[in-house]
C-alpha cells in the first residue's frame, strides 16, 4: 500500500504540474507575444515616417486617434512620440551612415551607428534582450530603427518570475495536501488490501498443517503398503499445495520496506534461474536462447530477486510453443530484461496477467493458480521497477525494468 500511496502522489503531482505548466506557459507566451506585437506597431509608425516622428517627415502610417483600438493608450498613442526611446540610422549603398533620429540615453550616437550597422544583415527581431529592431528600405537608402522596450518588457519578465515562483510554491503545497489526503483517499483501498492480506495469512496458516499431515500420512501408507499410482498422485498434489501455500505467504511481504538490499550479481542470478528452468522443461522440444552479459549488478534483495527471476523464466518456458528467449541489457543506470516466447495469444496488452489468481487463456491446460506473475510484480515494484506484458507478432514478451 505504501507503493500505491507513492504512486498516487506522483501521478497527482504530475497531473497538477502539467496543468500548471501549460497554463503559465500560455500566459507568459501571450505576454511576450503581445509585447512583440506592440513593438512592431511602433516600428510600423517609424517605418511609415522614414524612421522619425518629426512633423515634416513623409507621412505613411501616422497616428490617427479615431483608428486606434486602444484609444488614448497603447503603441499608437500620441504620448508615445514623447516617451519612446529609439534611434534610426540610414545607410546609403556605399555604406555611409546618417542618423535620422536619436532619442536614446543608453548608448552614444556613434555606438548606435555601429549597433545599427551590425543589424543590416537581418530583417526584424530582438537585439540585446529588450530592444526591437527593423531593417527597411526607402528609395536608395536602407534604414535601421531600434526601439527600447525595456519598460514594456519589465512587467512581462516580472510575470515570468512570479509564474516560476508560483509554480514551485503550488507544487510544494500540492505535495503537502496530497500527502495529507492520501490516507483519506486510499483508506477504503488500504482497508480492503489489509483484509485480503489478513485472509491470505490465515489461509496460509490454516493450510500448512493439513498439507503437512496429508504428506506425512501418505509417506506412512507408502512404507506400509508400498508406492502405487494413488500415493504418487497424493505426493504430487501435496507438493503443489505446499508450493502454493509458500507463495501465498510471500504475497504479503512487500509493503513493509524491509528488503535486505546489497550489491547483487544480476547476470549470475538470471543465468542460474534460466538453467534451472531449462532442466525443468528439458523433456519438451523447446529452442531456448539467451543473451546475458556477465558482470551486470544491481542493488537489490538477492533472495526476492531470485524468486522473481525464477518465476519469469519458468513462465516463459512453460507457455512457449516452441521457442523462448531471454535478454539482459544495461544502459544509463537502468537494467532491462526481456523474456520472450512464441504464443497463440492474440496481439495486445496483457497487464491482467499480473493480477492475483488471474490466468490467461493459454494457461487453462497447464498447472498453476495465477500467483507467479503477481509475485513478480510485487517484487519488482518493491525494487522501484516496472514489469509489463504484451503480445506482438505471435510473441509474448515480459519486460522488466529495474
Amino acid at each position: 500500500m505504501k507503493q500505491a500511496k507513492r504512486k498516487f502522489i506522483r501521478t497527482a503531482l504530475f497531473a497538477v504540474g502539467v496543468l500548471l505548466a501549460a497554463l503559465l506557459t500560455v500566459i507568459n507566451v501571450t505576454g511576450f507575444t503581445m509585447a512583440g506585437t506592440d513593438a512592431d506597431r511602433l516600428l510600423d509608425r517609424l517605418t511609415g515616417n522614414h524612421g522619425s516622428f518629426a512633423a515634416d517627415a513623409p507621412t505613411g502610417t501616422r497616428f490617427s486617434p479615431e483608428g486606434d483600438r486602444f484609444g488614448p493608450m497603447g503603441p499608437t498613442s500620441p504620448e508615445m512620440e514623447k516617451s519612446l526611446r529609439f534611434f534610426t540610422v540610414a545607410f546609403d549603398d556605399a555604406g555611409n551612415a546618417e542618423t535620422v533620429a536619436f532619442e536614446l540615453s543608453a548608448v552614444s550616437e556613434s555606438d548606435a551607428v555601429s549597433w545599427a550597422r551590425s543589424l543590416l544583415s537581418g530583417d526584424r527581431g530582438w537585439t540585446k534582450g529588450t530592444y526591437r529592431y527593423r531593417v527597411y528600405r526607402f528609395g536608395d537608402r536602407t534604414y535601421v530603427s531600434v526601439i527600447d522596450q525595456g519598460r514594456e518588457l519589465t512587467p512581462v519578465y516580472r510575470i515570468l518570475v512570479i509564474s516560476a515562483c508560483g509554480f514551485f510554491a503550488a507544487m510544494l503545497l500540492s505535495f503537502l495536501v496530497l500527502r495529507l489526503a492520501a490516507d483519506q483517499f486510499l483508506g477504503p483501498v488500504e482497508e480492503a488490501d489489509r483484509k485480503q492480506k489478513q485472509f491470505i495469512a490465515r489461509a496460509e496458516s490454516d493450510l500448512q498443517a493439513p498439507v503437512a499431515s496429508i504428506a506425512a500420512s501418505n509417506e506412512s501408507l507408502e512404507r506400509q503398503l508400498g508406492e502405487n499410482e494413488h500415493t504418487k498422485n497424493i505426493a504430487h498434489q501435496t507438493r503443489k499445495l505446499s508450493r502454493l501455500v509458500g507463495k501465498l505467504g510471500t504475497l504479503t511481504l512487500f509493503d513493509e520496506g524491509d528488503l535486505n538490499r546489497r550489491e547483487t550479481d544480476l547476470s549470475d542470478l538470471l543465468t542460474k534461474a534460466l538453467d534451472r528452468a531449462r532442466e525443468k522443461y528439458a523433456a519438451r522440444p523447446l529452442t531456448v536462447s539467451a543473451a546475458i552479459p556477465a558482470g551486470v549488478s544491481l542493488n537489490a534483495d538477492a533472495a526476492y530477486l531470485e524468486k522473481a527471476l525464477w518465476e519469469l523464466c519458468d513462465n516463459t518456458l512453460k507457455f512457449a510453443v516452441s521457442q523462448a528467449h531471454v535478454e539482459l541489457t544495461a544502459a544509463e543506470g537502468r537494467v532491462t530484461i526481456l523474456f520472450t516466447n512464441d504464443t497463440t495469444l492474440k496481439p495486445g496488452s496483457y497487464e491482467a496477467a499480473f493480477d492475483r489468481f488471474i490466468r490467461l487463456p493459454n494457461a487453462d491446460a497447464l498447472p498453476g493458480v495465477g500467483l507467479g506473475l503477481s509475485l513478480v510484480r510485487d517484487i519488482v515494484a518493491a525494487h522501484n521497477g516496472r514489469v509489463t506484458a504484451a503480445v506482438k507478432e505471435n510473441r509474448f514478451t515480459l519486460k522488466v525494468t529495474l
